[in-house]
């Protein structure tokens, strides 16, 4: 048996034993969309806002 079949069995055994933690993995791509998110923390700075008062 391969790494592959020996992880695909190892994984179906833990679905068949705890069958709601198992979704878990096919949801949690797209409960965190991290890029979509922060698309560009850039155009919005503090540092910039902190300078401009400044004469």
């Amino acid at each position: 048996m391969s790494a592959r079949q020996g992880i695909d069995a190892a994984h179906r055994r833990a679905a068949a034993a705890s069958p709601r933690r198992a979704p878990v993995l096919d949801r949690a791509p797209v409960l965190h969309p991290a890029p979509v998110l922060h698309p560009a923390p850039e155009p919005v700075r503090a540092e910039n806002h902190r300078k401009e008062p400044q004469p």
